[in-house]
């Protein structure tokens, strides 16, 4: 049997494992997933070295970005966005780091694409060509890369403006910088932030003039544990369409599996 598994830290509230090992059940794949919670990016070369079944790896908050050092290849999306939320393990050949070789890639942008397609979001209105993504990690990264490629121009809402996003042409304004003009003439709003996420910030939101939300504009979170988070909640009451971030973690979970798949054959060959 071979393994799969989730990094990150917090674990708990992931619905990736159940995801995947029915997944397993349902297509009589002979795998399984599990959740991995690691207090560092550090970890990780002991956790594969610990688990010689270990074949890929899902990477989510707050190890995105930390885990790129550990890794031997990125792939384009990868590099593109500074981000790795999938890792494929090759033991046939030593890496930088150990006795095995690790690529990194990216499938939120994949994930991110799907749940804007669901949205039927007509990007030949003018009134669809603007978003705000609040956050700077790895998930906001995907999805400016995939809001650029429907034509829609993105900013960064971030602490500060320190440009830590690696996407070019992309402005950064803070949260100072927001008031009810911006809001108004924005079309779409992305929550990327850990905020409102089960078990760690349910009752937070990101602070911004929610006054200012119209119902034309569609309100995005990542978060999809809870379903509704405070974030969507307070945008459906000023009569926004919302959309948890539960169609792009289904999305790029079967990027990623695509991705394994894609790899162990190239090993088969």
């Amino acid at each position: 049997m071979v393994k799969f598994g989730l990094i990150g830290n917090p674990v708990g509230h992931s619905t990736s494992p159940r995801y995947f090992n029915s997944k397993y059940n349902r297509e009589n794949i002979n795998a399984r997933y599990e959740a991995y919670q690691l207090d560092s990016a550090d970890e990780l070369i002991n956790l594969i070295n610990k688990e010689p079944a270990l074949v890929g790896l899902n990477v989510t908050s707050p190890f995105k970005t930390d885990v790129i050092p550990y890794l031997d290849i990125l792939t384009d999306d990868a590099q593109l966005i500074n981000s790795v939320n999938t890792i494929f393990i090759d033991r046939t050949q030593s890496g930088k780091n150990s006795n095995f070789k690790l690529i990194g890639h990216n499938s939120d942008v994949d994930g991110f694409k799907i749940l804007l397609k669901e949205l039927s979001l007509d990007i030949n209105e003018n009134q669809y060509r603007s978003a705000l993504v609040f956050g700077n990690g790895g998930g906001a990264r995907a999805a400016v890369a995939a809001l650029l490629s429907i034509n829609v121009n993105p900013t960064i809402i971030s602490r500060s403006k320190t440009k830590s996003i690696s996407i070019p042409d992309v402005d950064v304004l803070t949260y100072g910088d927001l008031n009810y003009d911006v809001i108004s003439k924005t079309s779409i709003l992305v929550n990327a932030t850990p905020l409102g996420m089960a078990g760690v910030n349910i009752d937070r939101c990101v602070d911004i003039p929610y006054d200012a939300i119209t119902s034309p504009t569609f309100c995005i979170d990542l978060i999809y544990n809870p379903p509704v988070t405070q974030f969507l909640n307070r945008c459906a009451h000023n009569g926004a369409t919302i959309k948890n971030g539960l169609s792009m973690l289904i999305g790029q979970a079967e990027s990623s599996w695509r991705f394994w798949q894609n790899q162990l054959h190239q090993l088969e060959k």
